[in-house]
């Protein structure tokens, strides 16, 4: 899978950070979800509304092993002052992004939010 994260008109420019992106067994809903599979892009920098990133992760193997009712979504963080936990200030997407509509070979645009 690969696509691009997207700012909206919230971003704040910053340097140097890092974005993740996960993808998440979301099948219940009364329960955490779990990472199956994850990447970190370092030293990432954006400095305008609308600006992107580029990312791609290799799923075959997990995605394979997943059971057809398992429900997974992509889950993206931008760590901006890079301390490993979703805070203030860091960019999050807000709209559920279901890996089934990402496995086609066309990129995936999920546009993350800033967390106030």
């Amino acid at each position: 899978m690969r696509g691009r994260v997207v700012f909206a008109d919230d971003v704040v420019a910053f340097s140097h950070a890092d974005l993740l992106v996960s993808v998440q067994d979301t099948t219940y809903a009364d329960a955490p979800s779990r990472t199956l599979g994850s990447i970190v892009v370092a030293d990432v920098s954006v400095a305008h509304a609308g600006d992107t990133l580029a990312w791609a992760i290799q799923t075959d193997s997990w995605l394979a092993a997943a059971s057809p009712s398992t429900s997974l979504t992509l889950r993206v963080i931008v760590d901006v002052d890079r301390d490993g936990r979703l805070g203030v200030g860091d960019y999050v997407n807000t709209a559920a992004i279901p890996v089934a509509a990402a496995r086609s070979d066309e990129p995936v645009d999920i546009v993350v939010r800033r967390v106030s």
